[in-house]
C-alpha cells in the first residue's frame, strides 16, 4: 500500500473518529466470535471488560485503549483485544473505559487504571503471567500505572509494550512540527485529536514535567521488559525515542523498533500494510519471550 493509498484509506478513518464527541461514553453490543466469552462488569465506577478465550493459558493482557484522553473505549479496540489475546496463545484480556476529558481531569485515569489492576490481582492473577499493552494515551497510561507501582512497591507485570506513545505532554518535541503533515492518523489532518495534543484538556492543571504526566521525564528503575514501536513519520516520534533512552539509562531491558515511514498507530488503524504484519508478529515474539522468560 502506497502512502498515498494509506491517506485514502486513513481520511474515512479520520473522518469518522472526528464525529466522536470528546469525554463520552459509547454503549456497545459488540460480541466476540464464538472462541471467546465476553464478561462486562464494574469494578467500582470503572467499566472492565474480560475476554476470556474457551482455550486460555493462564496467561493475562492489561489493555488500555489510546485516544488522547478524550475518546471511549471504541470496538475497533475490542478486536484488538482478539488480536492481543491470539498472539499471546490464549491470554485472557482486561480492558478498561477510563475516565474521559474534559469532564474529568488527571490522574482520574490512572486512579482508575490502577483499581482495575489491583482488582485483577486480587482475583488471583499472578503478575508474573501479566502483560501490559497501550497504545497513545493508553502508553501514556501503562508507563504511569507501572510508575505508580513501582514507586509504591506494589507487584509489577512481567513486561510491557507501548505503542506510539503520547509521553511528552509539552509540545517542545521537534517531531511535533516535523511531522505534523506526514502523519496521517495523528497529524493536522485529524483535528480531534491532534488539538487535544498540542493543548491538552486532561493535564490543563498539571505540571506538564512531572513523570506522572510526561513519562519522558521518568526514571525507569527496576521496570519490567519493555517493547516500544513507533512510525518515523509521526508527530510522538520523539516521546517514544525519549522513553527509551530513559529506559536504557535505568538499565531496563528495551526494544524500541521504529517503522519507516509510517505514522500514530499504525499497526491498529491500517491493518493491511506489511509494517504492521511485522509489528504484530514482533509483539507476538516478544509476548512469548517475556513468558517463557
Amino acid at each position: 500500500m502506497t502512502y498515498e493509498q494509506q491517506k485514502q484509506f486513513v481520511n474515512v478513518l479520520v473522518e469518522n473518529l472526528s464525529k466522536i464527541e470528546a469525554g463520552v461514553f459509547i454503549p456497545s453490543d459488540w460480541k466476540p466470535t464464538d472462541d471467546f466469552i465476553l464478561e462486562r462488569t464494574t469494578e467500582g465506577i470503572v467499566p472492565v471488560e474480560h475476554l476470556i478465550p474457551k482455550n486460555k493459558n493462564g496467561k493475562v493482557i492489561y489493555h488500555l485503549h489510546g485516544g488522547g484522553y478524550i475518546a471511549p473505549l471504541l470496538d475497533l479496540y475490542r478486536e484488538v483485544a482478539v488480536q492481543y489475546s491470539q498472539i499471546a496463545g490464549g491470554a485472557e484480556v482486561f480492558s478498561i473505559d477510563y475516565r474521559l476529558a474534559p469532564t474529568h481531569k488527571a490522574p482520574s485515569a490512572l486512579e482508575d487504571s490502577l483499581s482495575v489492576y489491583k482488582w485483577i490481582l486480587e482475583q488471583g492473577y499472578n503478575p508474573e503471567n501479566i502483560v501490559f499493552i497501550g497504545d497513545s494515551a493508553g502508553g501514556n497510561l501503562v508507563l504511569t500505572t507501572m510508575l505508580y507501582l513501582r514507586d509504591n512497591k506494589l507487584p509489577l507485570p512481567k513486561g510491557a509494550i507501548i505503542i506510539s506513545p503520547w509521553a511528552c505532554i509539552e509540545t517542545k518535541a521537534g517531531s511535533r512540527e516535523e511531522n505534523k503533515y506526514n502523519d496521517l492518523i495523528l497529524g493536522i489532518n485529524d483535528k480531534f485529536i491532534y488539538d487535544e495534543v498540542m493543548a491538552s484538556r486532561y493535564f490543563k492543571e498539571e505540571n506538564l514535567k512531572e513523570p506522572y504526566v510526561s513519562p519522558v521525564y521518568a526514571d525507569y528503575t527496576g521496570f519490567p521488559k519493555l517493547l516500544i514501536q513507533s512510525g518515523s513519520f509521526e508527530i510522538l516520534k520523539d516521546d517514544a525515542l525519549m522513553v527509551a533512552e530513559a529506559a536504557r539509562k535505568a538499565g531496563v531491558d528495551v526494544t524500541h523498533t521504529i517503522y519507516k515511514g509510517q505514522s500514530h498507530d499504525f499497526q491498529i488503524f491500517v491493518p493491511d500494510l506489511e509494517e504492521t504484519k511485522a509489528a504484530w508478529i514482533e509483539m507476538k515474539n516478544f509476548i512469548q519471550e517475556v513468558f517463557d522468560g
